[in-house]
């Protein structure tokens, strides 16, 4: 990766525009280059390298991650690069020596390496994949776009990408509606399904949704919280909920566009309880806190924040100078809704799971709010 040395504040819009445009032709040049010396593998390699396969339209730069959107075949793609990690010739070797000792048929060569997978995997999603039956695990695997013939090279890319946190969570994922679609990798890079940035609509352009169109993207907020609260293997916690970690599909739904920050029960369960606090505030990790045992000066693993919870306080509810979601609603429903809101962005509220009956009350009173406003 190179390193961007300037944050766009410091030099002119159109120098950095330029830099921008340059860093993504360089970054997509190496990874065709390694894909013809074969060196970079995947199943996305061909359509993105041949010439007039991919056209791209636009790219941003935040930190370590590059994106670039563009047209992929008749498809709306986005290309990553997030923070990759490239396997060394070492990693190569190991694992030639690992999987070509015993004289292993190449069943059983695939079959160890899928075992390696899964245990690159658990420093993502926990042990939640260990106790799958194959079939399952084989699906998760076909959702990652992995190789179906074994080869040590194609092995040890594939294997580093796992390493990247969006992509395993993606991958494990693609039942969920509303995780983008992922259409595999080339080396380091993956694509996905490209959506409309939620954050766009901010703060110009929130006002002049139409209440309809809004009530439409409230329920599938909604909807999405439910959704990560009832996934497999336990609720998943978002930590980072913001405008901009947030798409809006052609149908209006609700799409999680940057899902490192989302954690499943067992990874939460490994990173909220730290030691060394004298108050809640020393617990917090992004929009995930826990409580802090004063005695003890502890932090303890029960969150007392929810996904509904900051979704309320940061999403719908305005707070000056930001206009949430709901920052224009009919005047007929305010009184309620600002009723609603204000119990669900409460911090006593945050620590309610999301089967309590207080909490799956107060969702049906939001949707039914919302959808009986439509015919007033």
């Amino acid at each position: 990766m190179y390193k961007i040395l300037a944050h766009p504040t410091m030099i002119h819009s159109a120098t950095w525009l330029h830099f921008l445009v340059e860093l993504t032709n360089i970054l997509i040049f190496v990874q065709c280059s390694n894909y013809s010396n074969k060196r970079a593998h995947g199943n996305i390699c061909n359509s993105l390298c041949k010439e007039g396969g991919f056209i791209k339209q636009g790219c941003i730069h935040h930190l370590t991650t590059v994106v670039v959107d563009g047209i992929l075949g008749d498809k709306k793609i986005v290309v990553k690069w997030k923070n990759p990690k490239w396997p060394d010739r070492r990693t190569v070797e190991d694992l030639k020596i690992m999987l070509g000792s015993g004289g292993l048929t190449n069943q059983e060569k695939m079959s160890t390496w899928k075992e390696l997978i899964f245990s690159s995997m658990t420093t993502v999603v926990g042990e939640m994949n260990s106790k799958l039956p194959d079939v399952e695990k084989d699906i998760i695997l076909e959702n990652m776009k992995a190789p179906l013939i074994f080869d040590e090279e194609i092995a040890a890319s594939f294997l580093s990408l796992t390493e990247n946190d969006e992509y395993t969570m993606l991958g494990n994922f693609q039942e969920l509606q509303h995780f983008p679609k992922l259409y595999g990798y080339c080396g380091q890079a993956y694509v996905m399904e490209k959506v409309i940035p939620y954050s766009s609509l901010f703060p110009a352009f929130v006002r002049k949704l139409g209440w309809t169109r809004t009530v439409k993207l409230a329920i599938s907020f909604l909807d999405m919280v439910e959704e990560l609260e009832t996934a497999k293997g336990g609720p998943l916690q978002h930590c980072d909920i913001q405008e901009g970690n947030f798409g809006i599909a052609d149908d209006d739904s609700i799409k999680l566009i940057d899902v490192d920050l989302i954690l499943t029960k067992e990874k939460a369960n490994e990173i909220l309880p730290q030691p060394n606090c004298s108050s809640n505030s020393d617990c917090e990790f992004f929009d995930c806190n826990s409580r802090c045992d004063v005695e003890r000066g502890r932090c303890l693993g029960k969150r007392i924040t929810s996904n509904l919870q900051v979704l309320c306080r940061d999403i719908f509810k305005s707070s000056w100078p930001m206009s949430g979601l709901f920052g224009s609603m009919p005047s007929s429903i305010r009184p309620v809704m600002t009723s609603l809101l204000n119990d669900c962005s409460s911090a006593r509220f945050g620590s309610l799971p999301f089967g309590h009956q207080r909490v799956q009350v107060l969702v049906r009173n939001l949707k039914f709010l919302l959808k009986s406003s439509q015919s007033n």
